[in-house]
């Protein structure tokens, strides 16, 4: 009888330290692996990387189109030179302009 309750009692003790190990475990394998674990926080920081450097791109751009925009408003620039930069970047002309076409040989000459 006291060779039983002492199996019982190592046998309880060890099978209390299996179930706490097996939780330990599973809680340290959740801690590395799992949805919330430090895979993951190594792939959101990839991502928050990623997303830094096309913030920097897309802030780049506003602020390009602001200047342009900007350079567009009356105060920043004499009317004629903006009609000179539409006229050269749509390659149009006003009714009463005169156009002279040069060569390729002439252009080079100059």
């Amino acid at each position: 009888m006291i060779a039983r309750s002492r199996v019982r009692a190592a046998f309880l003790t060890l099978a209390v330290y299996g179930v706490l190990g097996a939780a330990g475990a599973y809680l340290v394998w959740g801690a590395s692996q799992g949805e919330h674990g430090l895979k993951a926080m190594a792939g959101y920081q990839t991502e928050l990387a990623d997303l830094g450097k096309q913030l920097a791109s897309l802030q780049a751009e506003h602020e390009t189109w602001t200047r342009r925009v900007h350079d567009m408003s009356p105060e920043s620039v004499s009317r004629d030179l903006l009609e000179e930069e539409a006229h050269d970047v749509l390659d149009r002309v006003n009714k009463g302009e005169v156009v002279v076409l040069l060569t390729p040989e002439q252009r080079a000459g100059r």
